[in-house]
């Protein structure tokens, strides 16, 4: 589980900010070798379902195993 707080190229910005992008998250759990990545702490900017599934997508290209999930979500490992 990691926070992602932006969409990839918005690098600068989460940095300044002390946050993440979908694509820093993503780069971090192929190095880090896990089998599921799950996003959370998406900004409040990307409400719409579609804006999830895109930064969803964006996480994807670099990490397959990505899902942009909610807060309090459960899961089973």
């Amino acid at each position: 589980m990691h926070e992602a707080t932006f969409t990839a190229g918005n690098e600068k910005t989460a940095k300044r900010v002390f946050h993440s992008t979908v694509s820093n998250a993503a780069k971090l759990a192929l190095q880090a070798n896990v089998q599921q990545l799950y996003l959370t702490y998406i900004s409040a900017r990307y409400t719409e379902e579609e804006q999830r599934l895109m930064l969803e997508q964006q996480a994807q290209t670099i990490f397959p195993a990505s899902k942009v999930v909610g807060d309090f979500d459960v899961f089973d490992t």
